[in-house]
């Protein structure tokens, strides 16, 4: 059977409105059943007579629907609905030729389906150049889908002719809704599209969903689209939520409007609708328009109202206040809110809030919204035309709130003036990358710019003046000292700039390398805004939402420090932050929210067990992080003044032995990453495409290449290069099926399951950040050009949709995947952290210029970009033959030319690789304990009880075998100065191996590395406490080993 009908359409989409075309009332179904392998479904849509013109562009939306399960999938026939098309029928009854889509497939059934480029169960836009017809006559428009013998069924809709958007500046290519056409089972990018200065303290809204605190504005969903709000967000995404939120919406009915959700909200389109980084606007029913603009921390509203029109004041819920303030007639509303997503935001202080209106109000009915009467009114304005209303916020005190108001956005300052000031602060910032090539492909770029610096965000206020700032902020890092007040906060106030909002673990990856490069110095001011929660709490977060968050795994502020260092950022105390790291790694965390796994047991047994949930992934991540540690210790030890300079001297090569503790997860009989219990025994009950359990938001498919500071020691593991190349291979050849079979721990099916099943490419799921940079480990192989056609392919077909609030395969994260997509289309890559180096790449576009903000201009030249060339032939530098596979920063900041000449085949151009831990052919050295964990107290692998041991008390322990140690580690109770002596048994005698006193322990049950000294073959150990008693918790005596498990 095959049937085309006019009829609703998809009666579910997880993003989308159902029953309806994406714009249009109604789709057109599609559907061929029991048909034959080579049958075409072709059925004509409507009549036209169109001469095409140049610029025109045939667009449609297709709604292929996924058939079938697990073994659909694995034989492909779950797409078979992606084969079809719209085509245009010629006056000479002919069908137009030659079209492709917007990323370059052929625009017919078969071209569609082998591009694998449309997702199922998704609108998909494609966009086709009708160039090659331009003076042709077109007479009809028809639908064709082709059937592979296996049923297939979908939807088409808004279906037009039009123009291809001309020309414009960088600032107006950014469409900030990219990524908003999502939802919680189908992420294109969970973004929210927000008005803001970079970087700023709080983002403006258009709201679809004023009672959610994930996902406020949906790209498209019901049977239309209607504005419920306009608010003041602090979101870093969905999953973390949303906080300090007020919302406004303009009314035709002044003091008499509701503000119940369903009864304000107004109609509108996106044809209606310029969504920009420094203006958001819209037409709205009514005749009402909105503008919105913002400064650092005050949401600027300007709404065109109706003769007896006002707005509405409303919170997300009732936790909140709002005060009517009738005899002030320039701010006469002030409050709080104490609204957050709970449990995802942590430790989310109050946000107090004044709000300003330019005109006379004729009325003010507070309440007005059902159940949340106390955060709630109608506000009616004088006379007709635009009126502006101004929310001022601080997480200070309302007095902080009005002085911000004056100090940022006085009526003196006019709507357009801080429009225009918005726009002059974006513009530098997309400046920084310079891409020739389609106009998609600039707004790309662009947009991801501005994805990139909408994060971290600032989270201090001026308690001074404009001229003469004073920054202080809301300590989010502690608990409040007291609750809070009705017009104060009960955090500490503290001096100085903070930053907030960022998943490190999400953002280590590309986003924060990307700053480093581009504004190092801003880089460095964000890091110490971080770095600021340290000082006042004593750690790093893994998560800042504000504070810290039990979110993801590994302490990832440790690399991200480290690779900002080896980029040349200039940190404003290296000292400082490597203190933080050494916090993160060294001691003992109660607090879950903060520090690592297992901190009390994993240090000395080397991983993180099976007994923690995703312990394979707290350890594979502690040995990266351990990597960046010791980057930083050997950058403090090349200054041998400094007064710690033999700690950070012990420090590096403790830690470089931890970066290779990556080694004891790995199963030689199976091949993978796999979790072991407390006594070493690998997990029993294991299946590679099973999710979660040992593994983050990933399977041992996807862990089984996370070892980026060390590919040469991975490719021995797995069996030299060759047999990463076959694993590698091999991972991108086995399909995610993205079934509940395979949800593993997390008892239902994720979006990053069905995400990385959509894109059809194995299991890779470049949807989330365990994949991002395992294409690029081909550079460890003797086929490093594989990367290249995945990374080509992937920034080809992957990427489609912003036209439709698309634009992204999965999360993106406070702009990280934006990052891998400008990284990758310019073809440089940060593929292995803290080496101060980028892998270089096959680009996407034919040239890019980068512009960092210290230091010259990089231009990146391509010679014969096409689809099928996506090979590098070869690579010069200023001119000169280049033949290692990456490039320094250094040269890429003082300003270079590279030229890359690509082509069809795989030539062998690079004869040096990128930088890695351990040396090609070989494992990473480790260092192993030689003392016994049956031995007891403190050698039992366990820093929760020790041995208090007076001035000259001591402790033996007898080694199996003897060992040549070349350090020893203590672990103390109690923060403060100790002294010992250590002894070996050495050819039958104590023999003194180190002698210390007064030796800093900063935190209660730290862990120190100290150098051994001479090479002695030790037989026991002996440890004399000198001075003041010392609370001993663990004493390790580690001698050089390799693939030790």
């Amino acid at each position: 059977m095959q049937e085309l009908i006019l009829s609703g359409g998809p009666e579910a989409p997880p993003a989308a409105g159902p029953a309806r075309g994406l714009t249009d009332a109604e789709a057109i179904r599609y559907r061929l059943e029991d048909a034959d392998a080579d049958a075409d479904l072709t059925i004509p849509l409507r009549s036209v007579d169109v001469v095409i013109e140049p610029g025109q562009l045939l667009t449609y939306v297709v709604f292929p629907e996924l058939r079938g399960g697990a073994a659909e999938v694995r034989d492909g026939s779950a797409f078979a609905a992606t084969a079809v098309a719209v085509e245009l029928q010629l006056d000479d009854g002919s069908i137009a030729p030659g079209l492709v889509d917007q990323a370059g497939y052929p625009a017919t059934p078969a071209g569609q389906r082998e591009s694998r480029a449309l997702t199922c169960d998704q609108w998909n836009i494609r966009r086709i150049d009708l160039a090659p017809i331009v003076g042709r006559r077109v007479t009809g428009i028809r639908l064709r889908a082709s059937s592979s013998g296996t049923d297939a069924s979908g939807w088409v809709s808004d279906v037009r002719i039009e123009h291809e958007p001309a020309a414009a500046a960088r600032v107006d290519l950014v469409d900030t809704r990219r990524g908003t056409h999502s939802a919680e089972r189908a992420s294109r990018g969970n973004t929210i599209p927000a008005v803001a200065v970079p970087h700023g303290f709080t983002f403006a809204i258009p709201v679809t969903d004023a009672g959610s605190h994930s996902w406020p504005y949906r790209y498209h969903a019901g049977d239309a689209l209607r504005l419920q709000a306009l608010a003041t967000s602090h979101a870093p995404s969905p999953w973390m939520g949303d906080r300090g939120v007020v919302q406004i919406m303009p009314t035709a009915f002044g003091a008499a409007a509701s503000a119940d959700r369903e009864a304000r909200a107004l109609g509108f389109t996106h044809e209606d609708e310029h969504a920009g980084p420094h203006l958001w606007s819209a037409d709205l029913a009514g005749g009402i328009r909105a503008e919105l603009t913002t400064t650092d921390r005050v949401l600027v509203a300007r709404l065109t109202l109706p003769d007896g029109g006002g707005f509405v004041i409303d919170q997300i819920d009732h936790d909140g206040r709002l005060v009517h303030h009738p005899d002030d007639r320039m701010v006469p509303f002030t409050g709080w809110t104490d609204s957050y997503h709970r449990p995802a935001a942590a430790q989310a202080p109050r946000m107090y809030f004044a709000i300003a209106v330019d005109r006379p109000l004729s009325g003010v009915t507070m309440g007005t919204a059902p159940g949340r009467e106390q955060v709630s009114a109608s506000v009616g304005v004088e006379g007709s035309g635009a009126v502006q209303v101004r929310i001022a916020t601080s997480f200070i005190g309302i007095e902080q709130a009005r002085a911000t108001l004056a100090q940022e956005a006085p009526f003196s300052r006019s709507f357009d003036a801080i429009v225009a000031a918005n726009r002059g602060r974006w513009e530098p910032l997309l400046d920084l990358v310079r891409v020739q090539g389609e106009r998609s492909q600039q707004a790309e770029i662009a947009s991801d710019l501005y994805r990139m610096f909408l994060y971290p965000n600032r989270a201090s206020e001026n308690a001074g003046t404009v001229d003469v700032p004073r920054w202080v902020h809301a300590d989010v890092a502690n608990t409040p000292m007291a609750p809070h007040g009705e017009a104060m906060t009960g955090c500490a106030v503290r001096e100085g700039e903070s930053f907030v909002n960022n998943g490190f673990w999400d953002t280590y990856r590309t986003v924060w390398p990307a700053y480093s490069f581009l504004v190092p110095e801003q880089a460095a001011a964000m890091l110490d805004g971080f770095v600021e929660h340290y000082r006042a709490a004593g750690w790093m977060e893994r998560w800042s939402s504000p504070g810290p968050a039990n979110a993801m795994v590994g302490t990832s502020s440790d690399i991200v420090l480290a690779d900002a260092v080896a980029a040349g950022v200039e940190l404003n105390d290296l000292e400082e932050a490597y203190d933080s790291a050494l916090r993160n790694a060294t001691t003992r965390s109660v607090r879950p929210e903060v520090g690592r796994a297992e901190s009390a047991t994993a240090p000395f047994r080397g991983y993180v067990s099976t007994a923690t949930p995703e312990g394979l992934s707290w350890t594979l991540e502690g040995a990266i992080n351990d990597f960046g540690i010791a980057a930083l210790a050997e950058r403090l030890a090349a200054d041998p003044r400094h007064p710690r300079h033999s700690e950070f001297v012990a420090g590096a090569r403790y830690f470089t032995a931890r970066a290779a503790s990556y080694v004891a997860l790995f199963d030689e009989t199976r091949g993978f990453f796999v979790g072991r219990d407390a006594g070493g025994r690998h997990r029993a009950d294991f299946d590679p495409a099973v999710w979660g359990g040992d593994y983050t938001e990933t399977n041992a498919w996807g862990m089984r290449f996370s070892v980026p500071h060390d590919g040469h020691g991975l490719a021995t593991l797995l069996g030299g290069p060759d047999g990463l190349e076959a694993a590698l291979d091999a991972y991108f050849a086995t399909p995610e099926t993205g079934v509940a079979d395979v949800q593993g721990a997390y008892g239902r099916v994720i979006h990053e399951m069905t995400e990385a099943r959509d894109l059809r490419m194995g299991m890779y799921g470049l949807s989330n950040q365990p994949a991002h940079h395992i294409p690029f480990m081909y550079a460890f192989t003797r086929a490093p050009h594989k990367a290249d056609a995945v990374v080509r392919e992937s920034v080809r077909r992957m990427f489609l949709g912003s036209e439709i609030g698309q634009g992204f395969p999965g999360d993106e994260d406070n702009g990280e995947m934006a990052a891998w997509h400008l990284f990758a289309s310019i073809g440089l890559y940060p593929l292995t952290p803290a080496s101060g180096e980028y892998l270089i790449t096959s680009p996407s576009v034919p040239r890019a210029e980068l512009r960092p903000a210290c230091g010259g201009s990089t231009v990146i030249s391509v010679s014969d970009l096409a689809p099928e060339n996506v090979h590098i032939q070869a690579v010069r530098i200023d001119g000169e033959v280049w033949r290692r596979a990456s490039v320094p920063i250094e040269m890429l900041r003082r300003g270079i030319r590279i030229d890359i000449d690509l082509g069809p085949e795989p030539v062998a151009w690079a004869s040096e690789g990128p930088f890695s831990l351990s040396p090609p052919g070989a494992l990473p050295e480790q260092l192993v304990d030689a003392t016994p964990v049956d031995a007891g107290i403190p050698f039992d692998d366990s820093s929760d009880d020790g041995v208090l041991l007076c001035s000259g008390e001591s402790v033996e322990c007898r080694f199996d075998t003897t060992a040549v140690g070349v350090l020893y580690t203590v672990t103390t109770g109690a923060a403060g100065r100790a002294g010992w002596r250590l002894d070996g048994l050495v050819d039958g005698e104590w023999t003194l191996l180190d002698e210390r006193r007064g030796e800093q322990f900063r935190w209660n049950v730290q862990t120190r590395p100290f150098i051994c000294g001479e090479d002695r073959a030790v037989q026991a150990l002996r440890f004399t406490a000198l001075d003041d008693a010392l609370d001993l918790r663990q004493l390790e005596f580690l001698h050089p080993a390799t693939f030790v498990r």
